[in-house]
Protein backbone atom coordinates (compact mmCIF):
# COMPACT_ATOMS: atom_id res chain seq x y z
CA UNK A 1 0.00 0.00 0.00
CA UNK A 2 1.33 3.43 -0.87
CA UNK A 3 2.08 5.36 2.34
CA UNK A 4 0.20 8.34 0.95
CA UNK A 5 -3.00 6.27 0.93
CA UNK A 6 -2.49 4.98 4.50
CA UNK A 7 -4.60 7.74 6.12
CA UNK A 8 -7.22 7.17 3.42
CA UNK A 9 -7.37 3.45 4.25
CA UNK A 10 -7.67 4.22 7.97
CA UNK A 11 -10.46 6.72 7.28
CA UNK A 12 -12.25 4.12 5.15
CA UNK A 13 -11.94 1.54 7.93
CA UNK A 14 -13.23 4.04 10.52
CA UNK A 15 -16.31 4.70 8.38
CA UNK A 16 -16.86 0.94 8.08
CA UNK A 17 -16.49 0.59 11.89
CA UNK A 18 -19.26 3.11 12.43
CA UNK A 19 -21.62 1.62 9.84
CA UNK A 20 -21.24 -1.98 10.97
CA UNK A 21 -21.41 -0.99 14.65
CA UNK A 22 -24.72 0.74 14.07
CA UNK A 23 -26.09 -2.12 11.96
CA UNK A 24 -24.95 -4.87 14.35
CA UNK A 25 -26.48 -3.07 17.32
CA UNK A 26 -29.75 -2.47 15.49
CA UNK A 27 -29.99 -6.06 14.26
CA UNK A 28 -28.78 -7.95 17.34
CA UNK A 29 -28.76 -5.93 20.54
CA UNK A 30 -30.87 -2.76 20.35
CA UNK A 31 -33.35 -3.94 23.00
CA UNK A 32 -33.05 -5.64 26.37
CA UNK A 33 -35.55 -7.90 28.09
CA UNK A 34 -36.27 -6.07 31.35
CA UNK A 35 -34.73 -7.66 34.42
CA UNK A 36 -32.28 -9.74 32.36
CA UNK A 37 -29.04 -9.30 30.47
CA UNK A 38 -30.60 -10.77 27.35
CA UNK A 39 -30.41 -8.41 24.40
CA UNK A 40 -32.08 -8.77 21.01
CA UNK A 41 -32.55 -6.67 17.94
CA UNK A 42 -34.64 -6.10 14.88
CA UNK A 43 -33.26 -9.31 13.32
CA UNK A 44 -34.97 -11.40 16.02
CA UNK A 45 -38.21 -9.47 15.56
CA UNK A 46 -38.35 -9.77 11.78
CA UNK A 47 -37.34 -13.43 12.16
CA UNK A 48 -40.75 -13.99 13.73
CA UNK A 49 -42.33 -13.39 10.32
CA UNK A 50 -42.54 -16.88 8.79
CA UNK A 51 -40.49 -17.37 5.66
CA UNK A 52 -39.41 -13.89 4.65
CA UNK A 53 -38.24 -12.71 8.08
CA UNK A 54 -35.16 -14.92 8.18
CA UNK A 55 -34.37 -14.23 4.53
CA UNK A 56 -34.54 -10.48 5.16
CA UNK A 57 -32.34 -10.81 8.26
CA UNK A 58 -29.70 -12.73 6.30
CA UNK A 59 -29.85 -10.13 3.51
CA UNK A 60 -29.12 -7.39 6.03
CA UNK A 61 -26.25 -9.45 7.43
CA UNK A 62 -24.82 -9.85 3.92
CA UNK A 63 -24.52 -6.08 3.75
CA UNK A 64 -22.02 -6.28 6.60
CA UNK A 65 -19.94 -8.76 4.61
CA UNK A 66 -20.11 -6.34 1.69
CA UNK A 67 -18.67 -3.69 4.02
CA UNK A 68 -15.83 -6.09 4.89
CA UNK A 69 -15.13 -6.45 1.19
CA UNK A 70 -15.05 -2.68 0.85
CA UNK A 71 -12.56 -2.48 3.73
CA UNK A 72 -10.38 -4.94 1.78
CA UNK A 73 -10.69 -7.68 4.37
CA UNK A 74 -9.12 -10.95 3.22
CA UNK A 75 -11.36 -13.60 1.68
CA UNK A 76 -10.96 -16.13 4.56
CA UNK A 77 -12.24 -13.49 6.99
CA UNK A 78 -15.23 -12.75 4.74
CA UNK A 79 -15.95 -16.49 4.49
CA UNK A 80 -15.85 -16.81 8.29
CA UNK A 81 -18.39 -14.00 8.52
CA UNK A 82 -20.54 -15.71 5.88
CA UNK A 83 -20.37 -18.98 7.82
CA UNK A 84 -21.71 -17.24 10.96
CA UNK A 85 -24.55 -15.80 8.93
CA UNK A 86 -25.36 -19.15 7.32
CA UNK A 87 -25.55 -20.83 10.73
CA UNK A 88 -27.98 -18.17 11.94
CA UNK A 89 -30.03 -18.36 8.73
CA UNK A 90 -30.33 -22.15 8.62
CA UNK A 91 -31.17 -22.61 12.29
CA UNK A 92 -33.37 -19.51 12.20
CA UNK A 93 -35.75 -21.28 9.84
CA UNK A 94 -36.87 -23.60 12.65
CA UNK A 95 -39.95 -22.05 14.31
CA UNK A 96 -39.48 -20.82 17.90
CA UNK A 97 -36.14 -22.64 18.41
CA UNK A 98 -34.64 -20.66 15.52
CA UNK A 99 -35.85 -17.38 16.98
CA UNK A 100 -34.34 -18.21 20.38
CA UNK A 101 -31.10 -19.25 18.69
CA UNK A 102 -31.05 -15.96 16.79
CA UNK A 103 -31.22 -14.01 20.07
CA UNK A 104 -28.37 -16.05 21.56
CA UNK A 105 -26.09 -16.46 18.50
CA UNK A 106 -26.11 -12.84 17.30
CA UNK A 107 -24.23 -13.43 14.06
CA UNK A 108 -24.07 -9.73 13.23
CA UNK A 109 -22.35 -8.89 16.51
CA UNK A 110 -19.95 -11.79 15.96
CA UNK A 111 -19.20 -10.56 12.46
CA UNK A 112 -18.76 -7.00 13.69
CA UNK A 113 -16.19 -8.20 16.23
CA UNK A 114 -14.33 -10.29 13.62
CA UNK A 115 -14.11 -7.38 11.21
CA UNK A 116 -13.21 -4.77 13.84
CA UNK A 117 -10.47 -7.01 15.26
CA UNK A 118 -9.00 -7.35 11.76
CA UNK A 119 -9.22 -3.59 11.11
CA UNK A 120 -7.61 -2.83 14.49
CA UNK A 121 -4.75 -5.17 13.57
CA UNK A 122 -4.33 -3.34 10.26
CA UNK A 123 -4.19 0.01 12.05
CA UNK A 124 -1.56 -1.26 14.53
CA UNK A 125 0.79 -2.49 11.83
CA UNK A 126 3.73 -0.23 11.15
CA UNK A 127 3.36 1.77 7.96
CA UNK A 128 5.07 0.30 4.92
CA UNK A 129 8.50 1.65 4.03
CA UNK A 130 8.40 5.05 2.43
CA UNK A 131 9.05 4.26 -1.25
CA UNK A 132 12.84 4.06 -1.11
CA UNK A 133 12.97 0.96 -3.26
CA UNK A 134 13.76 3.19 -6.24
CA UNK A 135 16.93 4.30 -4.44
CA UNK A 136 18.22 0.73 -4.18
CA UNK A 137 17.31 0.10 -7.80
CA UNK A 138 19.19 3.25 -8.88
CA UNK A 139 22.21 2.25 -6.78
CA UNK A 140 22.24 -1.26 -8.27
CA UNK A 141 21.97 0.19 -11.79
CA UNK A 142 24.83 2.60 -11.06
CA UNK A 143 27.05 -0.24 -9.81
CA UNK A 144 26.17 -2.30 -12.88
CA UNK A 145 27.02 0.60 -15.21
CA UNK A 146 30.32 1.17 -13.37
CA UNK A 147 31.27 -2.50 -13.70
CA UNK A 148 30.31 -2.49 -17.37
CA UNK A 149 32.31 0.74 -17.97
CA UNK A 150 35.32 -0.72 -16.15
CA UNK A 151 35.06 -3.94 -18.14
CA UNK A 152 34.84 -2.09 -21.47
CA UNK A 153 37.73 0.25 -20.56
CA UNK A 154 40.24 -2.49 -19.79
CA UNK A 155 42.60 -3.35 -22.68
CA UNK A 156 41.97 -7.12 -22.39
CA UNK A 157 38.27 -6.62 -23.16
CA UNK A 158 39.11 -5.53 -26.72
Amino acid sequence: MDPATLPEAQARREAVRQRIGTLATLLDSAFRIPGTRIRFGVDALIGLIPGIGDVFGVALGLWMIWQARGARAPLPLQLKMLFNLIIEGVIGIVPVLGDAFDVMWQANQRNRRILIDWMDEQDRRPPPPRGRSWLWLALAALVLVAILAWFLSTPSAR
